[in-house]
Protein backbone atom coordinates (compact mmCIF):
# COMPACT_ATOMS: atom_id res chain seq x y z
CA UNK A 1 0.00 0.00 0.00
CA UNK A 2 1.33 3.42 -0.94
CA UNK A 3 1.65 5.64 2.10
CA UNK A 4 2.75 9.24 2.43
CA UNK A 5 0.92 12.23 3.73
CA UNK A 6 3.30 14.96 4.78
CA UNK A 7 1.69 18.36 5.15
CA UNK A 8 4.28 21.13 5.08
CA UNK A 9 2.17 23.38 7.28
CA UNK A 10 2.50 20.78 10.01
CA UNK A 11 6.19 20.42 9.28
CA UNK A 12 6.64 24.18 9.52
CA UNK A 13 6.16 23.80 13.27
CA UNK A 14 9.10 21.43 13.41
CA UNK A 15 12.00 23.86 13.45
CA UNK A 16 14.03 21.27 15.31
CA UNK A 17 17.81 21.00 15.63
CA UNK A 18 18.91 17.37 15.61
CA UNK A 19 22.37 16.09 14.65
CA UNK A 20 23.30 19.53 13.41
CA UNK A 21 20.44 19.62 10.89
CA UNK A 22 17.90 22.41 11.15
CA UNK A 23 14.62 21.17 9.71
CA UNK A 24 13.17 24.45 8.53
CA UNK A 25 10.02 24.72 6.50
CA UNK A 26 7.82 27.63 5.65
CA UNK A 27 7.44 30.16 8.45
CA UNK A 28 3.88 31.26 9.08
CA UNK A 29 2.98 34.18 6.90
CA UNK A 30 6.40 34.30 5.30
CA UNK A 31 6.37 36.02 1.94
CA UNK A 32 7.65 33.96 -1.02
CA UNK A 33 11.18 34.72 -2.18
CA UNK A 34 11.29 37.54 -4.70
CA UNK A 35 11.48 36.43 -8.31
CA UNK A 36 10.48 32.81 -7.63
CA UNK A 37 7.53 31.42 -9.56
CA UNK A 38 4.67 29.41 -8.09
CA UNK A 39 6.13 26.30 -9.74
CA UNK A 40 9.51 26.97 -8.11
CA UNK A 41 7.80 27.13 -4.72
CA UNK A 42 5.91 23.90 -5.41
CA UNK A 43 9.20 22.23 -6.28
CA UNK A 44 10.79 23.58 -3.10
CA UNK A 45 7.91 22.09 -1.10
CA UNK A 46 8.16 18.74 -2.87
CA UNK A 47 11.90 18.52 -2.29
CA UNK A 48 11.39 19.29 1.41
CA UNK A 49 8.74 16.57 1.58
CA UNK A 50 10.98 14.03 -0.13
CA UNK A 51 13.78 14.63 2.38
CA UNK A 52 11.52 13.94 5.36
CA UNK A 53 9.82 10.73 4.22
CA UNK A 54 10.99 7.52 5.93
CA UNK A 55 11.41 5.35 2.82
CA UNK A 56 13.20 6.11 -0.43
CA UNK A 57 10.34 4.63 -2.47
CA UNK A 58 7.96 7.25 -1.08
CA UNK A 59 10.38 10.04 -2.01
CA UNK A 60 10.78 8.63 -5.52
CA UNK A 61 7.00 8.49 -5.97
CA UNK A 62 6.36 12.15 -5.21
CA UNK A 63 9.33 13.31 -7.31
CA UNK A 64 8.21 11.21 -10.29
CA UNK A 65 4.72 12.68 -9.86
CA UNK A 66 6.22 16.16 -10.36
CA UNK A 67 7.95 14.99 -13.55
CA UNK A 68 4.67 13.56 -14.84
CA UNK A 69 2.42 16.54 -14.03
CA UNK A 70 4.55 19.70 -14.40
CA UNK A 71 6.25 21.43 -17.33
CA UNK A 72 9.75 22.02 -15.98
CA UNK A 73 12.58 24.27 -17.09
CA UNK A 74 16.03 22.65 -17.53
CA UNK A 75 17.13 23.99 -14.14
CA UNK A 76 14.00 22.68 -12.40
CA UNK A 77 14.38 19.34 -14.14
CA UNK A 78 18.01 19.15 -12.98
CA UNK A 79 16.99 19.76 -9.35
CA UNK A 80 14.39 16.99 -9.41
CA UNK A 81 16.64 14.51 -11.21
CA UNK A 82 19.49 15.14 -8.77
CA UNK A 83 17.27 14.11 -5.87
CA UNK A 84 15.86 11.16 -7.82
CA UNK A 85 19.37 9.80 -8.42
CA UNK A 86 20.08 9.98 -4.69
CA UNK A 87 16.87 8.26 -3.60
CA UNK A 88 17.12 5.58 -6.29
CA UNK A 89 20.60 4.82 -4.99
CA UNK A 90 19.16 4.51 -1.46
CA UNK A 91 16.48 2.19 -2.83
CA UNK A 92 19.02 0.02 -4.67
CA UNK A 93 21.11 -0.27 -1.51
CA UNK A 94 17.97 -0.97 0.60
CA UNK A 95 18.51 1.99 2.92
CA UNK A 96 15.86 3.52 5.18
CA UNK A 97 15.89 6.82 7.03
CA UNK A 98 17.00 6.74 10.66
CA UNK A 99 16.62 10.20 12.14
CA UNK A 100 16.64 13.41 10.09
CA UNK A 101 19.92 12.88 8.23
CA UNK A 102 21.01 9.24 8.51
CA UNK A 103 20.17 6.44 6.09
CA UNK A 104 21.04 2.91 7.19
CA UNK A 105 20.51 -0.63 5.80
CA UNK A 106 17.00 -1.89 6.47
CA UNK A 107 18.41 -4.95 8.26
CA UNK A 108 20.19 -2.67 10.73
CA UNK A 109 17.01 -0.61 11.14
CA UNK A 110 15.02 -3.78 11.93
CA UNK A 111 17.63 -4.78 14.49
CA UNK A 112 17.39 -1.40 16.21
CA UNK A 113 13.59 -1.53 16.10
CA UNK A 114 13.56 -4.97 17.76
CA UNK A 115 15.85 -3.73 20.54
CA UNK A 116 13.63 -0.66 21.04
CA UNK A 117 10.53 -2.88 21.21
CA UNK A 118 12.00 -4.71 24.22
CA UNK A 119 12.68 -1.38 25.95
CA UNK A 120 9.16 -0.12 25.20
CA UNK A 121 7.57 -3.28 26.56
CA UNK A 122 9.66 -2.87 29.72
CA UNK A 123 8.50 0.75 29.97
CA UNK A 124 4.85 -0.27 29.69
CA UNK A 125 5.38 -2.81 32.48
CA UNK A 126 6.93 -0.15 34.70
CA UNK A 127 3.98 2.15 34.02
CA UNK A 128 1.52 -0.55 35.00
CA UNK A 129 3.47 -1.03 38.26
CA UNK A 130 3.41 2.71 39.00
CA UNK A 131 7.17 3.12 38.56
CA UNK A 132 6.93 6.23 36.40
CA UNK A 133 10.52 7.49 36.52
CA UNK A 134 11.96 4.11 35.56
CA UNK A 135 9.36 3.90 32.78
CA UNK A 136 10.51 7.26 31.43
CA UNK A 137 14.11 6.03 31.36
CA UNK A 138 13.09 2.94 29.39
CA UNK A 139 11.17 5.00 26.83
CA UNK A 140 14.07 7.46 26.50
CA UNK A 141 16.43 4.55 25.81
CA UNK A 142 14.00 3.22 23.17
CA UNK A 143 13.75 6.60 21.46
CA UNK A 144 17.54 6.88 21.26
CA UNK A 145 17.96 3.29 20.03
CA UNK A 146 15.38 3.51 17.24
CA UNK A 147 15.38 7.00 15.77
CA UNK A 148 12.61 6.09 13.34
CA UNK A 149 10.21 4.83 16.02
CA UNK A 150 7.13 6.70 17.19
CA UNK A 151 5.69 5.02 20.26
CA UNK A 152 8.39 5.83 22.82
CA UNK A 153 8.32 9.57 22.18
CA UNK A 154 4.53 9.62 22.02
CA UNK A 155 4.30 8.04 25.49
CA UNK A 156 6.97 10.42 26.80
CA UNK A 157 4.98 13.34 25.43
CA UNK A 158 1.86 12.16 27.25
CA UNK A 159 3.78 11.42 30.48
CA UNK A 160 4.84 15.08 30.54
CA UNK A 161 1.35 16.39 29.72
CA UNK A 162 -1.57 16.95 32.12
CA UNK A 163 -2.67 13.39 31.30
CA UNK A 164 0.45 11.97 32.95
CA UNK A 165 0.38 10.34 36.39
CA UNK A 166 2.62 12.99 38.00
CA UNK A 167 1.32 16.35 39.23
CA UNK A 168 3.97 19.10 39.57
CA UNK A 169 3.49 21.31 42.60
CA UNK A 170 4.08 24.69 40.99
CA UNK A 171 3.82 26.53 37.68
CA UNK A 172 7.60 26.54 37.13
CA UNK A 173 7.76 22.75 37.29
CA UNK A 174 4.77 22.51 34.94
CA UNK A 175 6.61 24.68 32.42
CA UNK A 176 9.45 22.15 32.41
CA UNK A 177 6.96 19.33 31.88
CA UNK A 178 5.31 21.14 28.97
CA UNK A 179 8.70 21.88 27.41
CA UNK A 180 9.57 18.17 27.56
CA UNK A 181 6.17 17.15 26.15
CA UNK A 182 6.61 19.59 23.27
CA UNK A 183 10.04 18.16 22.46
CA UNK A 184 8.81 14.57 22.35
CA UNK A 185 5.69 15.31 20.29
CA UNK A 186 7.79 17.32 17.83
CA UNK A 187 10.21 14.41 17.61
CA UNK A 188 7.33 12.13 16.59
CA UNK A 189 6.26 14.60 13.89
CA UNK A 190 9.81 14.83 12.56
CA UNK A 191 9.69 11.08 12.08
CA UNK A 192 6.08 10.89 10.86
CA UNK A 193 4.70 14.33 9.85
CA UNK A 194 1.30 12.92 8.83
CA UNK A 195 0.40 11.58 12.30
CA UNK A 196 -2.70 13.63 13.06
CA UNK A 197 -3.11 12.44 16.66
CA UNK A 198 0.23 14.01 17.59
CA UNK A 199 -0.58 17.25 15.75
CA UNK A 200 -3.61 17.67 18.01
CA UNK A 201 -1.75 16.77 21.20
CA UNK A 202 1.08 19.18 20.39
CA UNK A 203 -1.49 21.94 19.80
CA UNK A 204 -2.85 21.34 23.32
CA UNK A 205 0.65 21.65 24.77
CA UNK A 206 1.00 24.97 22.93
CA UNK A 207 -2.26 26.15 24.54
CA UNK A 208 -0.84 25.26 27.97
CA UNK A 209 2.25 27.30 27.06
CA UNK A 210 0.04 30.23 25.96
CA UNK A 211 1.30 29.89 22.39
CA UNK A 212 -2.15 30.23 20.89
CA UNK A 213 -1.10 31.25 17.39
CA UNK A 214 0.98 28.07 16.96
CA UNK A 215 -1.84 25.94 18.34
CA UNK A 216 -4.29 27.44 15.84
CA UNK A 217 -1.93 26.73 12.92
CA UNK A 218 -1.83 23.06 13.89
CA UNK A 219 -5.58 22.75 14.41
CA UNK A 220 -6.29 24.43 11.08
CA UNK A 221 -4.02 21.98 9.29
CA UNK A 222 -5.51 19.06 11.22
CA UNK A 223 -8.99 20.17 10.21
CA UNK A 224 -7.94 20.30 6.55
CA UNK A 225 -6.36 16.85 6.65
CA UNK A 226 -9.11 15.25 8.80
CA UNK A 227 -12.25 17.32 8.23
CA UNK A 228 -14.49 14.50 9.46
CA UNK A 229 -12.87 14.35 12.90
CA UNK A 230 -14.55 16.15 15.84
CA UNK A 231 -11.27 16.56 17.74
CA UNK A 232 -10.23 19.96 16.38
CA UNK A 233 -13.80 21.26 16.67
CA UNK A 234 -14.09 20.19 20.30
CA UNK A 235 -10.74 21.61 21.41
CA UNK A 236 -11.27 24.94 19.67
CA UNK A 237 -14.74 25.04 21.23
CA UNK A 238 -13.18 24.35 24.64
CA UNK A 239 -10.71 27.17 24.05
CA UNK A 240 -13.58 29.55 23.26
CA UNK A 241 -15.38 28.45 26.43
CA UNK A 242 -12.26 28.97 28.55
CA UNK A 243 -11.83 32.47 27.10
CA UNK A 244 -15.47 33.31 27.91
CA UNK A 245 -14.99 32.15 31.50
CA UNK A 246 -11.85 34.22 31.90
CA UNK A 247 -9.60 31.23 32.46
CA UNK A 248 -7.48 31.74 29.33
CA UNK A 249 -6.15 35.10 28.17
CA UNK A 250 -4.92 34.98 24.57
CA UNK A 251 -4.88 38.72 23.84
CA UNK A 252 -7.18 40.63 21.49
CA UNK A 253 -5.48 39.64 18.21
CA UNK A 254 -5.25 35.93 18.99
CA UNK A 255 -8.76 35.89 20.45
CA UNK A 256 -10.16 37.36 17.25
CA UNK A 257 -8.36 34.66 15.20
CA UNK A 258 -9.66 31.92 17.51
CA UNK A 259 -13.25 33.18 17.28
CA UNK A 260 -12.98 33.43 13.49
CA UNK A 261 -11.72 29.85 13.15
CA UNK A 262 -14.41 28.61 15.52
CA UNK A 263 -17.05 30.34 13.37
CA UNK A 264 -15.64 28.56 10.29
CA UNK A 265 -15.71 25.18 12.06
CA UNK A 266 -19.32 25.59 13.16
CA UNK A 267 -20.60 27.11 9.90
CA UNK A 268 -23.78 25.64 8.46
CA UNK A 269 -24.87 22.22 9.61
CA UNK A 270 -21.53 21.58 11.25
CA UNK A 271 -22.83 23.35 14.37
CA UNK A 272 -24.63 20.25 15.58
CA UNK A 273 -21.77 17.80 15.09
CA UNK A 274 -21.15 17.23 18.80
CA UNK A 275 -22.54 18.35 22.12
CA UNK A 276 -19.75 20.18 23.92
CA UNK A 277 -18.47 18.67 27.15
CA UNK A 278 -15.76 20.12 29.43
CA UNK A 279 -12.11 19.17 29.07
CA UNK A 280 -9.37 19.00 26.45
CA UNK A 281 -9.32 15.98 24.15
CA UNK A 282 -5.91 14.37 23.67
CA UNK A 283 -6.04 11.93 20.75
CA UNK A 284 -4.89 8.42 21.55
CA UNK A 285 -2.09 6.97 19.46
CA UNK A 286 -2.85 5.38 16.08
CA UNK A 287 -0.11 3.72 14.05
CA UNK A 288 0.60 2.58 10.52
CA UNK A 289 0.11 -1.08 9.70
CA UNK A 290 3.88 -1.66 9.68
CA UNK A 291 4.31 0.00 13.08
CA UNK A 292 1.39 -1.99 14.54
CA UNK A 293 2.97 -5.26 13.43
CA UNK A 294 6.17 -4.54 15.36
CA UNK A 295 4.56 -4.87 18.81
CA UNK A 296 0.84 -5.40 19.05
CA UNK A 297 0.42 -3.84 22.51
CA UNK A 298 -2.93 -5.58 22.81
CA UNK A 299 -3.15 -4.54 26.47
CA UNK A 300 -3.36 -0.87 25.41
CA UNK A 301 -5.29 -1.15 22.13
CA UNK A 302 -8.99 -0.72 21.44
CA UNK A 303 -10.68 -0.94 18.04
CA UNK A 304 -13.05 1.98 17.54
CA UNK A 305 -14.81 3.93 14.83
CA UNK A 306 -12.28 6.46 13.54
CA UNK A 307 -13.98 8.19 10.63
CA UNK A 308 -16.89 8.09 8.23
CA UNK A 309 -17.11 9.39 4.72
CA UNK A 310 -18.42 8.78 1.23
CA UNK A 311 -17.33 7.23 -2.04
CA UNK A 312 -18.70 5.79 -5.27
CA UNK A 313 -18.43 2.84 -7.63
CA UNK A 314 -16.20 3.55 -10.64
CA UNK A 315 -16.32 0.03 -12.09
CA UNK A 316 -18.31 -3.05 -11.02
CA UNK A 317 -16.59 -4.35 -7.89
CA UNK A 318 -14.39 -1.27 -7.38
CA UNK A 319 -15.12 1.65 -5.07
CA UNK A 320 -13.29 5.00 -5.12
CA UNK A 321 -12.95 7.17 -2.00
CA UNK A 322 -10.57 9.61 -0.30
CA UNK A 323 -7.26 8.21 0.95
CA UNK A 324 -7.26 10.30 4.14
CA UNK A 325 -10.41 8.46 5.26
CA UNK A 326 -8.97 4.94 5.10
CA UNK A 327 -5.27 5.38 5.84
CA UNK A 328 -4.07 2.91 8.52
CA UNK A 329 -7.54 1.47 8.97
CA UNK A 330 -7.95 -1.71 10.99
CA UNK A 331 -11.12 -2.48 9.03
CA UNK A 332 -13.25 -0.71 6.41
CA UNK A 333 -16.91 -1.26 5.58
CA UNK A 334 -19.00 0.18 2.75
CA UNK A 335 -22.79 0.44 2.53
CA UNK A 336 -24.14 1.07 -0.99
CA UNK A 337 -27.57 2.67 -1.21
CA UNK A 338 -29.95 0.98 1.21
CA UNK A 339 -27.82 -2.16 1.48
CA UNK A 340 -26.23 -3.17 4.83
CA UNK A 341 -22.51 -2.43 5.26
CA UNK A 342 -20.01 -5.03 4.08
CA UNK A 343 -16.32 -5.28 4.93
CA UNK A 344 -14.07 -4.47 1.98
CA UNK A 345 -10.40 -4.87 1.09
CA UNK A 346 -8.00 -2.06 0.23
CA UNK A 347 -6.54 -2.30 -3.28
CA UNK A 348 -4.41 0.88 -3.25
CA UNK A 349 -4.07 4.06 -1.17
CA UNK A 350 -2.16 7.11 -2.38
CA UNK A 351 -2.13 10.29 -0.34
CA UNK A 352 -0.29 12.03 -3.16
CA UNK A 353 -3.63 12.10 -4.95
CA UNK A 354 -5.85 11.58 -1.85
CA UNK A 355 -7.36 8.62 -3.65
CA UNK A 356 -8.06 5.06 -2.53
CA UNK A 357 -9.61 2.11 -4.37
CA UNK A 358 -11.49 -0.49 -2.34
CA UNK A 359 -12.44 -3.96 -3.62
CA UNK A 360 -16.12 -4.74 -3.17
CA UNK A 361 -17.24 -8.36 -2.76
CA UNK A 362 -20.14 -7.77 -5.19
CA UNK A 363 -19.53 -6.79 -8.84
CA UNK A 364 -23.17 -6.12 -9.77
CA UNK A 365 -23.47 -2.37 -9.11
CA UNK A 366 -22.40 -0.26 -12.14
CA UNK A 367 -19.97 2.64 -11.96
CA UNK A 368 -21.11 6.25 -12.23
CA UNK A 369 -20.80 8.05 -15.55
CA UNK A 370 -18.15 10.73 -15.94
CA UNK A 371 -18.70 14.02 -17.72
CA UNK A 372 -17.06 14.28 -21.14
CA UNK A 373 -15.98 17.88 -20.44
CA UNK A 374 -14.86 20.02 -17.50
CA UNK A 375 -17.57 22.54 -16.63
CA UNK A 376 -16.83 26.25 -16.96
CA UNK A 377 -16.11 28.57 -14.04
CA UNK A 378 -19.24 29.60 -12.12
CA UNK A 379 -21.09 26.50 -13.39
CA UNK A 380 -23.53 24.95 -10.92
CA UNK A 381 -22.33 21.61 -9.49
CA UNK A 382 -23.78 19.19 -6.93
CA UNK A 383 -21.87 17.45 -4.16
CA UNK A 384 -23.26 14.06 -3.14
CA UNK A 385 -22.55 11.94 -0.09
CA UNK A 386 -23.46 11.00 3.46
CA UNK A 387 -22.99 13.72 6.04
CA UNK A 388 -21.47 12.56 9.33
CA UNK A 389 -24.30 13.89 11.46
CA UNK A 390 -26.77 11.74 9.56
CA UNK A 391 -24.60 8.66 9.22
CA UNK A 392 -26.65 6.11 11.07
CA UNK A 393 -29.29 4.79 8.68
CA UNK A 394 -29.17 7.98 6.70
CA UNK A 395 -30.13 8.77 3.16
CA UNK A 396 -27.98 10.29 0.45
CA UNK A 397 -27.76 14.09 0.53
CA UNK A 398 -27.09 16.62 -2.23
CA UNK A 399 -25.69 20.16 -1.90
CA UNK A 400 -25.36 22.61 -4.78
CA UNK A 401 -22.47 25.04 -5.28
CA UNK A 402 -20.87 27.08 -8.02
CA UNK A 403 -17.40 26.37 -9.37
CA UNK A 404 -15.07 29.15 -8.30
CA UNK A 405 -13.68 31.64 -10.81
CA UNK A 406 -10.68 32.13 -8.48
CA UNK A 407 -7.48 30.66 -9.88
CA UNK A 408 -6.09 27.68 -7.98
CA UNK A 409 -2.70 28.74 -6.60
CA UNK A 410 -2.15 25.80 -4.22
CA UNK A 411 0.53 23.15 -4.61
CA UNK A 412 -2.15 21.02 -6.35
CA UNK A 413 -2.79 23.22 -9.36
CA UNK A 414 -4.83 20.60 -11.23
CA UNK A 415 -7.68 20.75 -8.71
CA UNK A 416 -11.04 22.39 -9.32
CA UNK A 417 -12.53 24.57 -6.58
CA UNK A 418 -16.15 25.15 -5.68
CA UNK A 419 -17.54 27.96 -3.56
CA UNK A 420 -18.63 26.37 -0.31
CA UNK A 421 -17.49 24.37 2.70
CA UNK A 422 -17.86 20.61 2.47
CA UNK A 423 -19.76 19.07 5.38
CA UNK A 424 -18.09 16.33 7.43
CA UNK A 425 -18.76 12.93 5.89
CA UNK A 426 -18.90 14.17 2.29
CA UNK A 427 -15.17 13.73 1.61
CA UNK A 428 -14.64 11.10 -1.07
CA UNK A 429 -18.07 11.59 -2.54
CA UNK A 430 -18.71 12.55 -6.18
CA UNK A 431 -19.30 16.07 -7.45
CA UNK A 432 -21.63 16.12 -10.46
CA UNK A 433 -22.59 18.59 -13.18
CA UNK A 434 -26.14 19.71 -13.91
CA UNK A 435 -26.80 16.55 -15.92
CA UNK A 436 -25.73 14.15 -13.18
CA UNK A 437 -22.32 13.26 -14.65
CA UNK A 438 -19.32 13.08 -12.31
CA UNK A 439 -16.90 16.00 -12.77
CA UNK A 440 -14.69 15.13 -9.79
CA UNK A 441 -14.35 13.94 -6.20
CA UNK A 442 -14.35 16.05 -3.02
CA UNK A 443 -10.93 16.08 -1.35
CA UNK A 444 -8.84 17.85 1.29
CA UNK A 445 -5.79 18.39 -0.95
CA UNK A 446 -4.82 22.05 -1.09
CA UNK A 447 -7.70 22.97 1.23
CA UNK A 448 -8.09 26.73 1.58
CA UNK A 449 -9.37 29.06 4.31
CA UNK A 450 -11.50 31.03 1.86
CA UNK A 451 -14.75 29.10 1.82
CA UNK A 452 -13.50 27.02 -1.12
CA UNK A 453 -13.53 23.22 -1.37
CA UNK A 454 -11.09 21.41 -3.69
CA UNK A 455 -12.28 18.79 -6.18
CA UNK A 456 -10.10 16.20 -7.93
CA UNK A 457 -11.11 16.37 -11.63
CA UNK A 458 -12.12 13.31 -13.64
CA UNK A 459 -8.93 13.52 -15.71
CA UNK A 460 -6.92 12.65 -12.58
CA UNK A 461 -9.48 10.07 -11.44
CA UNK A 462 -9.31 8.38 -14.84
CA UNK A 463 -5.55 8.01 -14.95
CA UNK A 464 -5.38 6.78 -11.33
CA UNK A 465 -8.12 4.18 -11.75
CA UNK A 466 -6.80 2.98 -15.13
CA UNK A 467 -3.38 2.41 -13.56
CA UNK A 468 -4.76 0.08 -10.89
CA UNK A 469 -7.79 -1.56 -12.57
CA UNK A 470 -6.75 -3.10 -15.92
CA UNK A 471 -10.33 -3.75 -17.04
CA UNK A 472 -11.50 -0.23 -16.24
CA UNK A 473 -12.97 1.90 -18.98
CA UNK A 474 -14.52 5.24 -18.08
CA UNK A 475 -18.14 5.76 -19.00
CA UNK A 476 -18.39 9.21 -20.59
CA UNK A 477 -21.66 11.01 -21.10
CA UNK A 478 -22.23 14.07 -23.20
CA UNK A 479 -25.87 14.65 -22.30
CA UNK A 480 -26.53 18.21 -21.24
CA UNK A 481 -30.17 17.98 -20.19
CA UNK A 482 -30.36 19.30 -16.62
CA UNK A 483 -31.83 17.15 -13.84
CA UNK A 484 -33.33 18.30 -10.56
CA UNK A 485 -31.84 17.26 -7.22
CA UNK A 486 -34.38 14.51 -6.54
CA UNK A 487 -33.75 12.95 -9.95
CA UNK A 488 -30.00 13.14 -9.39
CA UNK A 489 -30.29 11.32 -6.08
CA UNK A 490 -32.42 8.64 -7.70
CA UNK A 491 -29.96 8.19 -10.59
CA UNK A 492 -26.87 7.85 -8.40
CA UNK A 493 -28.01 6.42 -5.05
CA UNK A 494 -27.22 2.76 -5.82
CA UNK A 495 -23.60 3.55 -6.74
CA UNK A 496 -22.73 5.97 -3.90
CA UNK A 497 -21.81 4.51 -0.56
CA UNK A 498 -21.11 5.27 3.09
CA UNK A 499 -17.59 4.47 4.27
CA UNK A 500 -16.99 3.48 7.88
CA UNK A 501 -13.40 3.11 9.14
CA UNK A 502 -12.21 1.40 12.32
CA UNK A 503 -8.71 1.91 13.74
CA UNK A 504 -6.70 0.64 16.70
CA UNK A 505 -6.23 3.28 19.41
CA UNK A 506 -3.62 3.01 22.16
CA UNK A 507 -4.47 4.73 25.45
CA UNK A 508 -1.68 3.37 27.73
CA UNK A 509 -3.97 4.05 30.68
CA UNK A 510 -3.71 7.86 30.57
CA UNK A 511 -6.48 10.36 31.12
CA UNK A 512 -10.18 9.99 31.70
CA UNK A 513 -11.00 7.62 28.83
CA UNK A 514 -14.67 8.28 28.06
CA UNK A 515 -14.07 7.37 24.42
CA UNK A 516 -11.51 4.93 22.94
CA UNK A 517 -10.26 7.54 20.47
CA UNK A 518 -9.28 10.21 22.99
CA UNK A 519 -8.46 10.89 26.65
CA UNK A 520 -9.87 13.87 28.53
CA UNK A 521 -7.71 16.38 30.42
CA UNK A 522 -9.76 18.16 33.10
CA UNK A 523 -6.87 20.05 34.66
CA UNK A 524 -7.84 23.73 35.20
CA UNK A 525 -6.44 25.89 32.44
CA UNK A 526 -5.48 28.95 34.42
CA UNK A 527 -3.45 27.45 37.29
CA UNK A 528 -2.72 23.90 35.98
CA UNK A 529 -3.97 22.58 39.31
CA UNK A 530 -1.43 24.43 41.47
CA UNK A 531 -3.98 26.82 42.94
CA UNK A 532 -1.88 29.86 41.94
CA UNK A 533 -1.94 32.05 38.83
CA UNK A 534 0.38 34.78 37.62
CA UNK A 535 -0.56 38.20 38.92
CA UNK A 536 -1.95 40.36 36.15
CA UNK A 537 -1.31 43.56 38.04
CA UNK A 538 2.47 43.23 37.89
CA UNK A 539 2.95 40.67 35.15
CA UNK A 540 4.18 38.16 37.81
CA UNK A 541 7.23 40.30 38.65
CA UNK A 542 5.97 41.26 42.11
CA UNK A 543 6.66 44.94 41.38
CA UNK A 544 4.75 47.79 39.79
CA UNK A 545 5.92 51.18 38.53
CA UNK A 546 4.12 54.19 40.02
CA UNK A 547 4.48 57.90 39.36
CA UNK A 548 5.43 59.92 42.41
CA UNK A 549 7.11 63.23 43.27
CA UNK A 550 10.80 62.64 43.96
CA UNK A 551 13.23 65.20 45.43
CA UNK A 552 15.89 65.97 42.82
CA UNK A 553 17.76 68.87 44.45
CA UNK A 554 17.54 72.35 46.03
CA UNK A 555 16.79 75.65 44.33
CA UNK A 556 19.92 77.79 44.72
CA UNK A 557 17.99 81.06 44.66
CA UNK A 558 15.14 80.23 47.03
CA UNK A 559 16.71 77.45 49.03
CA UNK A 560 13.59 75.32 48.59
CA UNK A 561 13.57 71.63 47.69
CA UNK A 562 12.94 70.76 44.05
CA UNK A 563 10.70 67.81 43.07
CA UNK A 564 10.06 65.91 39.83
CA UNK A 565 7.40 63.35 38.80
CA UNK A 566 9.22 60.08 38.25
CA UNK A 567 8.42 56.37 38.02
CA UNK A 568 9.55 54.23 40.95
CA UNK A 569 9.23 50.50 41.71
CA UNK A 570 6.97 49.37 44.52
CA UNK A 571 5.74 46.01 45.75
CA UNK A 572 2.57 45.03 43.89
CA UNK A 573 -0.42 45.55 46.21
CA UNK A 574 -2.42 42.82 44.43
CA UNK A 575 0.02 39.97 45.06
CA UNK A 576 1.97 41.66 47.89
CA UNK A 577 5.21 41.25 45.98
CA UNK A 578 4.92 37.48 45.39
CA UNK A 579 4.05 37.64 41.66
CA UNK A 580 1.20 35.13 42.08
CA UNK A 581 -2.37 35.21 43.37
CA UNK A 582 -4.82 32.46 44.35
CA UNK A 583 -6.56 30.90 41.36
CA UNK A 584 -10.24 31.89 41.44
CA UNK A 585 -11.33 28.78 39.54
CA UNK A 586 -9.57 25.86 41.25
CA UNK A 587 -10.05 24.67 44.84
CA UNK A 588 -6.98 24.06 46.99
CA UNK A 589 -5.80 21.36 47.30
CA UNK A 590 -6.54 20.30 43.72
CA UNK A 591 -7.13 16.65 42.89
CA UNK A 592 -6.92 15.59 39.27
CA UNK A 593 -10.11 14.10 37.94
CA UNK A 594 -8.41 11.33 35.94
Amino acid sequence: MIRWGLNLCWAMMLVTSIDGLMLISLAQGQAPAAGRSALDRRIDSTLTQSRLLPESGQSIEILENVLATEKLTPDQLSRINKELVKFRDYQTRDLVRQGPTSWIPSAEAQKRAAAADVMIERGVSFLAAGNHNTAKEAFLDASEEDRAGLRADFVLGVLNSPLGPETPSDAKEWKEFFKAAEGHFRQVLVRSPDLGCVVNDLALIYVRQKRFKEAMVLWKELNKAEPDSPIALHNVSELVEQIKKGRVFPGDKDEKAIQSFYADLTAGSGTARIAHTPGWWYTNLTLSQAEEERTRFDQTAVNALASTGSGFVVHPGYFLTAAHLVLDANSISVALGDEPPVEVETLVVSLIHDLAILKLPDEVVPGLSFSAATPAAAALVTQLGYSTQRFAGSSLTARQFKLSPIANTTHHSQLLLFQGISNPGLSGGPVCDGSGNVIGMATTLGALDKGLTPVIPTSVLDSFVEKHIPEYKAMRRTESDPVIADELLSLTSDSIGRVQVTKRYHNFGFGKAENPTYAVDLLPSCCVGTGKVECGGCGSTGEISVKTMVKVGVNKLTGKDQFQLRGVKQACPTCRGTGVIPCPFAPIPFFKLH
